[in-house]
């Protein structure tokens, strides 16, 4: 009697944890598409190669979100995360409409901003579009930030199709004549004309591969050329998010640009998302301050970088966009220059002021402190435990309503060779300058006057 009942017991128990294995699988394939890319994109999209490097067990990983969400899907590339990015369709080879007429390029491309380009024929009409992410190719695909269609000639569809079936497409496959480099881009190309599809994947190809690899890569190029040349119109998704905006498009690239700025309402020079007071150095750039306990970090200025104009949505939709990086300039060109800060962290205690040399491991070297300059000494040599040891000199110090400021110059060895900073204090230890970044300029003027 009582080994029936064990085996009862443990047969209900088996039961009930297959039911509630295929419980919890059934929730992943019942959410909604919204909720599905909403993970997507906390998850995956900004992860470095989207998880490919991670366990493939592991939440982060494309492969275990598209194994565990979209179990039905069998496409031959639905591991690529790009066109789940670029919010585009799967065609499984097995299962797909051989009524359309499709052509699509699939453009992962190294330290640049992945876009996708899609050539269909519906009746009378062909449909040109491209998409683009907020990502960095060969890094991670981000998530669709820009889609604009315009229609075209249906000559365009019937002469790319015919290019196509002279380079017999749809029975081409590997081309052995060329590796995969280590930068560069990986194309995917794909297309469905007479009821045939094929999917195939080229490295550069307008540049490494047979001559029908080449073909195929002028193709490509012709007509992302031919895109920019006559779109109209483009959705563009700007900072936080908001809801896709429709742009004219202009040919004078820069006021196309300005166009741009003025209707997302970003200005110059400027950081919104920091609630901080915002501070500018001699130069105009801007940064801010933020304290917790005795450590301060100071945000200034870190450098500049430039970037065409079909890079804009990607700089704008940056998480980084409106704190610690923004548009300073944009030329006639339309070369957009954007300008990027970065921080500067100090720590206060025991009457002396250290600063933490990233550099330097992170070392917390000494900085200031009044006793240091006593007795008339001008330069102080500073060896602390460090790979890199400082000097430390007194440029000069001047009283103001009965408080002593010091301007100190350093003298930093470090890894990129010989940097000179200096800095303004008090003798509360509070910082007023440092490099060129001014928090207070009256105290600045004095000290010019000294």
């Amino acid at each position: 009697m009582k080994r029936t009942t064990f085996i009862f017991l443990l047969g209900f128990a088996f039961s009930f944890i297959l039911l509630s294995c295929h419980s919890n699988s059934k929730k992943k394939t019942e959410w909604t598409e919204e909720q599905k890319r909403k993970y997507f994109e906390e998850h995956i999209a900004y992860t470095y190669g989207n998880g490919f490097m991670l366990p493939k067990t592991d939440s982060a990983n494309f492969e275990f979100f598209v194994n565990n969400f979209y179990p039905e899907c069998t496409a031959k590339n639905r591991y690529n995360p790009y066109v789940y990015a670029f919010e585009e369709n799967y065609i499984d080879s097995l299962n797909y409409d051989k009524n359309r007429t499709l052509i699509r390029i699939t453009i992962d491309p190294c330290f640049r901003i992945p876009y996708c380009l899609i050539l269909e024929k519906k009746k009378d009409k062909a449909y040109f579009t491209m998409k683009e992410t907020n990502g960095n190719g060969g890094y991670y695909s981000g998530i669709l930030v820009s889609t604009s269609t315009i229609i075209v000639n249906i000559n365009l569809y019937d002469s790319i199709s015919n290019e196509l079936h002279k380079l017999n497409f749809w029975n081409l496959k590997k081309d052995t004549t060329c590796g995969l480099g280590s930068d560069g881009e990986t194309w995917d190309i794909e297309a469905i004309d007479k009821g045939k599809y094929n999917l195939i994947e080229r490295w550069v190809p307008y540049e490494c591969g047979n001559s029908t690899t080449k073909t195929l890569g002028k193709i490509g190029i012709y007509l992302e050329e031919l895109f920019t040349k006559h779109q109209t119109k483009i959705l563009l998704r700007g900072p936080k998010n908001q809801d896709l905006k429709q742009v004219d498009y202009i040919s004078d690239k820069k006021h196309y640009i300005l166009q741009i700025m003025d209707i997302l309402g970003i200005k110059f020079d400027n950081i919104p998302k920091v609630k901080s007071k915002i501070l500018y150095d001699n130069s105009g750039a801007p940064g801010f301050k933020e304290q917790k306990g005795d450590t301060i970090i100071y945000w200034s200025t870190g450098g500049m970088g430039w970037a065409d104009y079909p890079y804009l949505k990607s700089i704008l939709n940056n998480p980084d966009f409106g704190r610690t990086r923004y548009i300073t300039n944009v030329n006639n060109d339309g070369w957009v220059y954007v300008g990027y800060i970065g921080p500067n962290k100090f720590i206060i205690k025991n009457k002396t002021i250290y600063y933490v040399d990233e550099d330097d491991s992170n070392a917390v070297k000494m900085l200031f402190s009044p006793y240091l300059f006593s007795k008339n000494k001008k330069v102080i040599k500073y060896y602390p435990n460090c790979k890199y040891p400082d000097t430390l000199t007194l440029g000069y110090s001047w009283r103001i309503n009965n408080k002593s400021y010091y301007k100190v110059g350093i003298k930093c060895n470090s890894k990129y060779g010989e940097l000179h900073r200096s800095y303004i204090f008090d003798m509360n230890y509070n910082i007023w300058q440092y490099d060129s970044t001014v928090l207070d300029q009256k105290y600045v003027n004095q000290a010019d006057e000294n």
